[in-house]
């Protein structure tokens, strides 16, 4: 890792600073403790950042009822501008080294205050008249209590062993040549050393694979991340070699590439049912959807410049585009102006959905909930809305159910979809 040009940000993002400061060893102490010594002018930003994230790691979670956020994003708003001429007329005794850190400890308060709001959706329609829908011996159905998805995934080394990462550890879990795997609430990096000042050229891969109702988040040895959904996964080498970086997905991930003109990064989309093609990368950042039970492959950039391609079909991506590969009649689209805050919800820990129809909302849910869904009668209708990916699936029914469209029937982990 290059630290000494990290920033306070860079410093909050890392995995193994984050380690250093949550569970300090004689080890990682002697490892910064002579980083600091090498690097003098960068020690006011790290000190800055291990005091933000004591201040973040001592935290408390509020809870507060999901009808108050409306409520609640108001006093955000109202605190906000309050704080900003507070902070214009102070500005004379905020010092500028510290007005940075003021600005940002303001915003933080505002995110933990929005945090703290609960989950919600935004419907124009009546509030719900009932609870979910009656069985057909008319006993009420009892909410179940299937509880959201969170940080589960399995981790398959080169060897063919397997090591489940949300009942390990944080910490170093293994080495594999010159390479150190370490854990941390829900974060896996590939830190790679030297041996006698040469990096190693031996590649083995790595495959990391989350359940139904599971997501995790990894950093590869160059430093790219990946944020990986329920019910997907990513096979990587570790660490890249050569001329070219590449790596396989199922699933949906979330992809900020380190940038390396030299070594352009690749990703194949891996599909049961046939090629699902490639995705070509020179430093950015995309999202890449390719479930098999989706009617199409849709990969959507976000920043920098992508080449998508399956088979003869080539698109060039630029920011807020998405291309669309159409399964069934093997077309390769590109949508402009896409709703990226829409593409990325998974990845911010919420449901945002946009004119949507019902099926597409219950995919999402299966695959966060590990439930199965099945359809009584037509359901020709679309559905907006946002709320937390936090929520129990019980409160997620009733918030459809109020929109008078759609009504539900449960038995076990078993979901039955009807129209109102």
């Amino acid at each position: 890792m290059n630290y000494d040009s990290y920033s306070v940000e860079h410093f909050l993002e890392d995995p193994f600073f984050i380690e250093w400061v949550k569970h300090k060893t004689p080890e990682s102490d002697t490892y910064w403790n002579a980083w600091v010594s090498s690097n003098p002018a960068n020690l006011p930003a790290m000190k800055e950042a291990e005091v933000q994230l004591r201040i973040l790691l001592s935290a408390q979670r509020i809870e507060a009822e999901s009808g108050e956020a409306a409520q609640v994003w108001g006093r955000i708003q109202n605190e906000l501008a309050k704080s900003s001429e507070t902070t214009e007329k102070s500005e004379s005794s905020i010092s500028a080294k510290t007005r940075p850190l003021f600005k940002r400890w303001m915003a933080a308060a505002a995110i933990l205050l929005a945090v703290a709001s609960g989950s919600y959706f935004m419907w124009n329609q009546k509030p719900p008249k009932t609870k979910l829908a009656a069985t057909n011996n008319n006993q009420q159905v009892k909410e179940i209590d299937s509880a959201p998805g969170g940080n589960k995934a399995i981790l398959t080394l080169a060897d063919g062993s397997k090591i489940v990462l949300d009942t390990t550890n944080n910490g170093t879990i293994t080495k594999q040549g010159n390479v150190t795997i370490i854990k941390l609430d829900g974060q896996l990096a590939y830190q790679q050393s030297t041996n006698n000042g040469e990096m190693s050229t031996a590649v083995t891969y790595n495959t990391i694979t989350t359940p139904k109702g599971g997501q995790y988040q990894l950093i590869l040895a160059d430093g790219s991340k990946v944020w990986l959904n329920a019910a997907s996964s990513l096979r990587f080498p570790t660490v890249f070699t050569g001329n070219e970086r590449r790596v396989e997905i199922s699933g949906e991930a979330y992809f900020e590439v380190a940038p390396n003109e030299k070594m352009p990064f690749y990703v194949k989309m891996n599909m049961l049912s046939g090629n699902g093609g490639e995705v070509k990368v020179l430093g950015t950042h995309f999202n890449i959807q390719a479930y098999e039970n989706e009617e199409a492959i849709k990969t959507t950039l976000l920043e920098g410049l992508v080449r998508v391609s399956n088979g003869a079909l080539q698109k060039t991506l630029k920011p807020g585009q998405q291309a669309q590969f159409k399964k069934a009649s093997n077309q390769l689209n590109v949508l402009k102006n896409v709703n990226v805050e829409a593409v990325l919800a998974w990845k911010n820990g919420r449901f945002q959905f946009n004119s949507v129809d019902i099926k597409d909302i219950m995919r999402q849910a299966e695959r966060w909930y590990n439930v199965e869904v099945t359809y009584e009668g037509s359901i020709n209708e679309n559905f907006s809305g946002n709320i937390s990916r936090n929520v129990n699936i019980a409160q997620l029914l009733k918030v459809l159910e109020a929109t008078e469209k759609v009504t539900f029937s449960i038995s076990g982990r078993q979901i039955i979809v009807k129209p109102k």
